[in-house]
């Protein structure tokens, strides 16, 4: 499970990444436990994603059954967030910096959330 202070202070450290201050990076748990639970921003991010759905089906962006609208976007919501890890962990072993994967994903996920916080009054 992660902890209030570990989610605060990850977030802290993908805004100051967005602030080009790559000090923000020392602000992440990268360890292997820290990996996985840089996925909770996953868990952080739903609520955002469904308000989002919601203000896209109030605004008339899709004709289907709003049952069908939810499932295809959470599918879609799910894949995103295993699919692209799964993806740079064969691009980090091409590009041969595999020992980086780790740190890349953890701050990934958190800039996510941050990401999201940022764009979802912008699209209300």
């Amino acid at each position: 499970m992660i902890t209030l202070n570990e989610a605060t202070t990850a977030l802290y450290g993908a805004y100051r990444l967005a602030r080009y201050d790559p000090s923000g990076v020392n602000y992440f748990d990268t360890t292997i436990a820290g990996f996985w639970r840089s996925f909770y921003g996953a868990v952080f991010v739903a609520p955002l994603f469904l308000l989002r759905i919601s203000i896209r089906f109030q605004n008339g962006a899709w004709d289907a059954p709003a049952v069908h609208v939810v499932a295809i976007e959470s599918l879609a919501y799910v894949i995103g967030w295993v699919a692209f890890p799964l993806v740079m962990v064969w691009v980090a072993r091409l590009l041969e910096r595999e020992s980086a994967f780790i740190r890349y994903i953890v701050a990934y996920n958190w800039a996510l959330v941050l990401q999201s916080a940022v764009f979802i009054p912008v699209e209300a």
